[in-house]
């Protein structure tokens, strides 16, 4: 999953939660606000002292407030039960809760029932000689309001969502494409070797510092090759002398029969001298590519005496040429193992 896509559905699903929290908030509220006006109708309404009267005397006209008759269910009950006027043929159920307020001990309640498959809210209230008063009053007009709210919170869910995961969207692509840059840097870095492709760095916040580090890992990786191949060619460049040297030697040292004893041993020496050096530079080549290398101090060193002691290597080297030194005490300040080897080159490459 990319993260286009992931942060499109984090938006989502955030929206998402946050509009059903909102919609069962608005629909519970506007639930209770509904059955509370109808409750405060019915007990402010359906109480009136004289209307209960009327109806309790045979009255059989619906009172001039309720004009939707199919939604209005009246009856009186005595304390034993029994119903002593109803408004219709249509019952409401008898509970003890209204027994209880025919016989004193409860002033009024409120209760829900179904009345021939219709959703009733029941109204009980005390009424003259031990009666109680039901009045009903059908839900369907709060049901189909509710009915309405319902479809209404769910199509503004449904857009409310789908307009945050657009949104979601076109703020991931926006953010996502400093990353989008930084990995095909990488690929083409990986794919041609080509260190020195660089990317933008769009400002300094988090994408531009990931931008900035990729570019110093570039530039790191860039150097850490040239390094590596400088000391290729810095070996090769150091090894090539004395290796051709040894060889030389080892060539004539297989013909020792031939060679007068003196001769002998100034060749074993001279090859002895070549591998010795020949190991410590192999050392400092090694400790060089593992990086672990301590750089070497400056010291004031005698560059007279360094230069005779090249001299001395070199003839060793190439016995058929003259070296001659003319020279005076010179002090300079370096790292001698660095100053010996770039004078060794020169007179080396001079030999060459």
């Amino acid at each position: 999953m990319t993260l286009r896509t992931r942060v499109t559905l984090a938006a989502g699903f955030a929206v998402l939660l946050a509009v059903v929290t909102v919609s069962v908030g608005v629909y519970l509220l506007v639930r209770d606000n509904l059955r509370d006006q109808i409750d405060e109708s019915l007990s402010r309404r359906h109480g009136d002292s004289a209307e209960q009267r009327d109806f309790s005397h045979g009255t059989s006209t619906a009172p001039d407030h309720l004009p939707l008759i199919e939604q209005v269910f009246m009856q009186i009950v005595d304390r034993d039960g029994d119903v002593v006027s109803r408004f219709d043929d249509r019952p409401l159920p008898i509970t003890g809760d209204v027994l209880a307020v025919a016989r004193g001990e409860r002033e009024e309640t409120f209760f829900d029932a179904e009345v021939d498959g219709t959703s009733v809210r029941v109204y009980v209230t005390s009424s003259e000689q031990g009666t109680a008063l039901q009045v009903g009053r059908s839900l369907n007009e709060v049901e189909q309001a509710l009915s309405r709210l319902v479809w209404t919170l769910i199509a503004v869910s449904v857009a409310a969502v789908g307009l945050a995961a657009a949104i979601g969207r076109m703020v991931a692509a926006t953010a996502a494409a400093p990353v989008h840059r930084v990995a095909e840097a990488a690929e083409t870095v990986a794919r041609t070797g080509e260190l020195s492709h660089h990317i933008a760095v769009p400002g300094g916040d988090d994408l531009g510092r990931l931008a900035a580090s990729f570019n110093t890992m570039l530039d790191a990786l860039s150097e850490s090759l040239s390094r590596q191949r400088q000391l290729v060619a810095d070996a090769s460049h150091e090894l090539r002398t004395p290796l051709a040297t040894v060889r030389t030697n080892v060539e004539v040292l297989a013909r020792a029969d031939e060679l007068v004893p003196d001769d002998r041993a100034l060749l074993i020496r001279e090859t002895v001298a070549q591998v010795e050096e020949l190991t410590g530079l192999v050392g400092d080549l090694v400790e060089l590519a593992r990086g672990d290398g301590q750089e070497e101090p400056f010291a004031v060193v005698d560059l007279e005496e360094i230069a005779r002691r090249a001299v001395d290597a070199a003839e060793r080297n190439h016995p058929s040429i003259v070296f001659r030194v003319d020279s005076a005490p010179t002090l300079v300040r370096g790292a001698p193992g660095r100053i010996a080897r770039a004078v060794s080159n020169l007179i080396g490459n001079a030999a060459k």
